[in-house]
């Protein structure tokens, strides 16, 4: 079952069929693959997890604990290595949905940990953790899904396949350009976007747990080294070092379309598209909004951990 749903969520090293897919199928589709497909699986995994396989410390814990943490930073890791060797932007696309589920398995470890017995910490910071990662779920959906959109616009041109397909896109459509530009911040995890927010709660919710018992300690402005944590705080320094790594891809694409100049037979205004620009501007507003003001969503996804037994 794991396997299967390690399949889903492109969790290495179930996810070879991921890249392949993104590429040849049409930008849409891809964006469906991306969002949706992987919104499911990540949910259902959740499910499996949380609920059914690890309700309580059991003889067998220390070996999911230890699976999901190791595919947890391979996951990570690898997609985002993977996307910096790659000059194809759905491929690039397809092995981000590999970093970012990476991201959600190190929240699911540290769940772990605390249903198992290995960390002392309150379940409502527990459900906080699955909260956040309900949001970045949400909120992935905005900016995966704009981004391939963008794509789209540029497929109905001639193809979407090489990354110089996008040089001049600043000059070309400004707009259009710096919606695929904040997009990019917001996978990266650059404030003040959504991306940004989620990233922060998921990691603000492993160093929380980590810390457990010694929060009274904190509390009294006592100081404590990183020793004296429990060992899934490595899984918040991960995810930080890998979303650095990531912005070198995700900031490459922004100077291939502000400051190379594009391809002959691209350099006329692009289709009209507008129910795909529609749906551009939306995702780009929510990306926005959702980073500066996203309070009410935040609340109403950890409403929705709390049908939850944690």
């Amino acid at each position: 079952i794991l396997v299967g749903f390690g399949f889903k969520v492109s969790a290495v090293p179930f996810h070879f069929a991921a890249p392949d897919a993104y590429a040849g199928a049409s930008s849409p589709v891809s964006a469906i693959l991306a969002t949706a497909s992987k919104a499911m699986g990540m949910l259902g995994l959740i499910r499996l997890l949380v609920v059914i396989a690890i309700p309580e410390n059991t003889d067998g814990s220390a070996l999911w604990l230890v699976t999901l943490g190791v595919l947890s930073a391979i996951t990570m890791t690898w997609g985002n290595l993977a996307a910096l060797g790659t000059d194809n932007p759905k491929r690039m696309l397809a092995y981000s949905s590999v970093a970012h589920a990476g991201y959600m398995l190190a929240a699911l470890t540290a769940i772990g940990a605390w249903k198992w017995g290995h960390v002392n910490a309150p379940s409502d910071l527990a459900g906080a953790i699955l909260g956040a990662v309900l949001f970045h779920l949400v909120v992935l959906v905005a900016f995966k899904m704009g981004a391939f959109f963008v794509l789209a616009v540029l497929e109905m041109e001639g193809g979407a396949s090489r990354l110089s397909n996008l040089a001049g896109l600043g000059k070309r459509e400004p707009l259009l350009a710096a919606a695929m530009f904040i997009f990019m911040l917001s996978l990266a995890g650059v404030p003040p976007l959504a991306g940004f927010l989620s990233k922060f709660l998921v990691i603000a919710g492993i160093v929380k747990m980590a810390i457990g018992d010694l929060s009274a300690t904190v509390a009294q402005g006592e100081i404590i080294g990183l020793m004296d944590l429990h060992w899934i705080w490595w899984f918040a320094l991960l995810i930080f070092i890998n979303s650095a790594i990531s912005l070198f891809y995700y900031l490459r694409i922004g100077v291939v379309m502000f400051f190379e100049i594009p391809e002959k037979e691209r350099q006329k205004p692009l289709p009209k598209a507008p129910f795909l620009r529609l749906v551009i501007w939306g995702c780009m507003v929510g990306t926005i909004l959702f980073g500066i003001g996203g309070d009410a969503l935040i609340r109403l996804c950890f409403n929705a951990i709390e049908n939850l037994s944690l």
